[in-house]
């Protein structure tokens, strides 16, 4: 895993960083995480919230970012929900090089707290870090949503789908290693494409689907 990091942080370097305005936020970041970092605060708040698995921290690469983003296609007209945002990396990430509006939901107070401070110091418009649960978010204005989920329980993955049953037809909604379908016998999406991804912890799939 840490071979395959150093390999990532090396693609990030060579293709994004050439954005002056993401390299701000990035370097902005890493001083903000440079004393504790978003493990170990994850790691904390889960504890403290009495929860099992307390190592339950990922984040989306930003290669697999863009490879999303070719795959589903990206306006400045969107807006993108992504939930458990993390740190807010790939949502400042999106912003920089698609032009849509981004919301970054988290429920780790830390995480919007700190992203929330990159984004007043450098002035960046059409971003949200919202501390919200991402069963209570509103996702009225919602065009692309992003769910990384691969650890989500059934129950919380059903809640989920009743939230997002109100969505507008024709959302687009991501989710990584499974469809959504499998977890209700409602045709309430519609599978317009599967795609094979290459994260840290080996492949996986990433399926694209549309609110009926």
């Amino acid at each position: 895993v840490k071979s395959r990091n150093l390999v990532e942080f090396w693609k990030v370097f060579k293709r994004y960083y050439r954005n002056i305005a993401f390299f701000k936020i990035d370097f902005l970041m890493f001083m903000l995480y440079f004393f504790r970092g978003p493990f170990n605060i994850s790691k904390c708040f889960l504890r403290d919230k009495g929860e099992r698995d307390i190592h339950n921290y990922g984040e989306t690469p930003l290669t697999i970012m863009e490879k999303i983003v070719l795959e589903v296609g990206c306006s400045p007209d969107d807006t993108v929900f992504e939930l458990g945002c993390g740190r807010g990396k790939a949502v400042f990430w999106l912003n920089c090089f698609t032009s849509c509006k981004v919301v970054g939901i988290e429920i780790i107070p830390t995480f919007v707290e700190k992203a929330r401070i990159i984004k007043q110091w450098l002035h960046i418009e059409n971003i949200e870090f919202r501390n919200e649960d991402m069963l209570t978010t509103d996702y009225s204005n919602a065009t692309i949503i992003y769910l990384y989920g691969t650890s989500m329980g059934r129950e919380t993955i059903e809640n989920l789908i009743e939230k997002f049953k109100s969505l507008r037809q024709g959302t687009k909604i991501l989710t990584v290693s499974f469809p959504l379908s499998d977890y209700t016998s409602e045709a309430l999406f519609q599978t317009e494409k599967i795609f094979n991804v290459h994260f840290n912890w080996g492949d996986g799939r990433v399926f694209l689907q549309k609110k009926l």
